[in-house]
């Protein structure tokens, strides 16, 4: 169950059962394991620099990543039918709060496949960061593809060079890195 749960059942905030990756360099594209056969992925690690992104704005206008070039970027891809999204909203609100300005930001993408069910979703509960949609099925079909992602909320660090930092954060860790990454690179 998902902390904000407090230990009572919540499939609102329930977790999904956590998908192991394997992780494999310089290798041939596929291995077989008996009857098992792992193909491999492309997966973007800490160090790794960011492929660049256009997300549509709720305000009419798109924004890209490279935008936001010298500052720290913390993104979460995230759909308004996903419970440990939502569940997440909180934590990203209060990173927001704390730490956003100039060296900082933070954006939600919302990865719904129309712009209708975020746009009611964010007028019920506005959004104290930035918001955008990448729910298009061939746009969010690239970047998932781009960003190795398998699930969501998919919640990534990346530095004013644009290299990611962390990805897959979740609960306290959001906090915890992003302040860690900010005072690192303040010293």
């Amino acid at each position: 169950m998902h902390p904000a749960a407090k230990g009572a059942p919540s499939p609102e905030l329930a977790r999904a059962n956590k998908l192991h990756q394997f992780f494999a360099k310089d290798t041939k594209p596929d291995h077989s394991i008996g009857t098992t056969t792992l193909s491999l992925k492309n997966v973007l690690m800490p160090g790794d620099q960011a492929p660049d992104f256009t997300a549509d704005g709720y305000d009419g206008n798109s924004f890209k990543l490279s935008d936001f070039r010298g500052q720290f970027v913390l993104f979460d891809f995230w759909a308004t039918w996903c419970g440990p999204c939502i569940a997440e909203i909180p934590n990203l609100e209060a990173v927001s709060e704390e730490f956003g300005g100039e060296r900082f930001k933070v954006i939600g993408l919302s990865t719904d496949d129309n712009l209708d069910d975020p746009k009611a979703f964010l007028a019920k509960k506005p959004s104290s960061y930035l918001q955008g949609h990448v729910g298009l099925e061939e746009s969010y079909t690239m970047l998932s593809t781009a960003y190795g992602i398998q699930m969501i909320p998919a919640i990534w660090l990346i530095d004013p060079n644009g290299k990611i930092i962390a990805r897959d954060l979740r609960g306290d860790d959001i906090r915890t890195t992003v302040e860690q990454s900010l005072t690192a690179e303040s010293e």
